[in-house]
């Protein structure tokens, strides 16, 4: 009976730690999960992929959907921080010429926040297996109206005066991070026009 026990013992911590082998083997062969997987997938065709995939690090899913709204929501950060550079140099600004170029920038900088919020949106309607052309329309339209906004910005600082030569390099900077994800965001979407409909869906 004591043997039989023993034999039982031996035999259990042997399965435990076959099983432990098999989890942690798993755990380190580096295998991609579907979430790694589909972020792959979604940044493969972006310009900027090493941005792309920055901007889904927090992923949890493996949707494509889901993973397009989390790359908006990149955008915006990074339009509203290049907004914020803008309301600080506004605040120190003594230059009325570049005064009225920060002007530009404010305004324009608020309207991309507010165009990729509206895409955001209207991306939650879009059902993928049957993708919405004027739904898809719409978001490319607005997505290309907070990218030129970003272009619109630095073209207003035309003066070739140190103040705003000074500016523009500081939104510059500000700015490149922003349009890198918007160009990112715009590849999502035209992505996702091309994928074709399933019949009867």
């Amino acid at each position: 009976m004591v043997k039989l026990q023993r034999v039982a013992i031996i035999c259990g911590a042997f399965i435990f730690l076959v099983a432990m082998a098999v989890a942690v083997d798993a755990a380190g062969s580096g295998a991609p999960t579907a979430t790694a997987k589909a972020v792959q997938t979604i940044c493969q065709p972006t310009d900027y992929k090493e941005a792309c995939q920055r901007s889904l690090a927090s992923a949890k899913t493996s949707d494509r959907k889901e993973l397009m709204k989390l790359a908006f929501k990149a955008a915006t950060d990074g339009f509203a921080l290049a907004l914020k550079t803008c309301t600080e140099l506004e605040k120190v600004n003594k230059d009325s010429k570049t005064g009225q170029s920060l002007s530009v920038c404010n305004d324009e900088l608020s309207s991309a926040v507010e165009k990729i919020q509206q895409s955001s949106d209207r991306i939650g309607a879009v059902v993928l297996i049957k993708v919405d052309d004027v739904i898809i329309g719409d978001v490319q339209t607005w997505l290309g109206m907070a990218s030129s906004a970003g272009t619109m910005c630095l073209d207003s600082f035309e003066w070739n005066t140190p103040q705003s030569d000074a500016a523009k390099a500081h939104m510059e900077k500000a700015l490149k991070p922003a349009k890198e994800l918007i160009s990112n965001a715009l590849v999502m979407v035209n992505q996702l026009d091309k994928r074709p409909s399933i019949p009867g869906m």
